[in-house]
């Protein structure tokens, strides 16, 4: 079964979104129900957008927000893993230093210690990332909805030209959409379960 195609059966009218109907006598929708028990946050926003436009578009902007707040937080991960790295780089080269310590293992440790740093930098995301999720979220939902994108199309949209596109922009997209593809999916998973335990 899939639960996607249910959707369109709802009446948006009659859903709430943060609690779900129950008791054995209930005459709700069995779709809304089942929705109602899939936890709240992106998956569930992206399947309301995805198959049930009529009810996601009075919460337009709380489904925005959300992939808003996905992405600022990874940008967030991103850039305290590199802070991270740096201070432990910092603090053993310092210790190193003041030690006069030039043995093998230190300089083992200290080499190490560095290409951390550059890994963690080369997966940092754009400094300014919030200035672009205007224009590159519309892409990703587009993208979800089954749209074709070059990454000259992607780089146009985001007012920039192919190369910085490809140089610091590319990651973000292919990571923001894997995470939306999975959430959405899990919240699919979700809603079908809990289809299956009403049924039971």
């Amino acid at each position: 079964m899939d639960v996607r195609e249910k959707l369109a059966q709802l009446n948006p009218s009659s859903v709430q979104y943060d609690t779900c109907p129950s008791g054995a006598g209930s005459t709700e929708n069995p779709y809304a129900m089942a929705l109602g028990f899939v936890p709240a946050g992106m998956g569930r926003d992206l399947l309301e957008y995805l198959y049930w436009p009529d009810g996601a578009i009075l919460r337009g902007a709380a489904i925005y927000q959300g992939i808003v707040r996905v992405a600022m937080k990874e940008w967030a991960t991103r850039m305290q893993a590199h802070t991270d790295a740096r201070c432990n780089y910092g603090l053993a080269d310092s210790l190193a230093k003041f030690a006069r310590d030039r043995s093998e293992p230190t300089t083992r440790n200290l080499a190490i210690l560095q290409a951390r740093v550059a890994v963690a930098r080369d997966n940092l995301w754009p400094e300014k990332l919030e200035d672009k999720l205007p224009m590159l979220i519309p892409i990703l939902l587009r993208t979800m909805k089954g749209e074709k994108h070059s990454n000259v199309e992607r780089a146009k949209a985001m007012g920039m030209d192919e190369s910085s596109y490809r140089e610091r922009w590319a990651k973000v997209y292919e990571w923001m959409l894997t995470k939306m593809i999975d959430e959405e999916q899990a919240a699919a998973r979700a809603m079908e379960q809990a289809l299956r335990n009403e049924a039971a």
